[in-house]
C-alpha cells in the first residue's frame, strides 16, 4: 500500500486501496443504518409496550430481554444472590 504522509493524516495513493476503502465505507454506512432502523425499532415497541403495561414494566421487561440477547440470566442470578448476601451480612439493620 502507498501511501501520503501528512504528518497528521496518512492517505492511501493505491487506486486499489482506495477503492476497497470507499466500498469499506459504503458498507460501514448501510449497517449504520440498519443499526438506526433497529434502534427506531425498539424504541417503538419499548413506547407500546409502556402504553399499555407502564413503565415499571418497560424497564423490567428490556432487562430481561437484555440478559436474553447476552445469554447472561444465570449470572445475573448469581450476582443478584451474591449482592443480597452481602447486603444482608454487612447492613442487618437497614432498611
Amino acid at each position: 500500500m502507498s501511501i501520503i504522509d501528512t504528518h497528521e493524516l496518512i492517505l492511501p495513493t493505491n487506486p486499489d486501496d482506495v477503492k476497497r476503502l470507499s466500498a469499506l465505507m459504503t458498507d460501514i454506512s448501510n449497517v449504520m443504518q440498519i443499526i438506526a432502523d433497529k434502534q427506531s425499532y425498539i424504541k417503538d415497541v419499548k413506547k407500546e409496550l409502556k402504553e399499555e403495561f407502564g413503565q415499571e414494566f418497560v424497564k423490567q421487561y428490556m432487562r430481561s430481554a437484555t440478559l436474553y440477547h447476552k445469554g447472561t440470566y444465570d449470572e445475573q442470578v448469581i450476582d443478584s444472590t451474591n449482592l443480597q448476601s452481602t447486603y444482608e451480612t454487612l447492613a442487618p439493620d437497614a432498611p
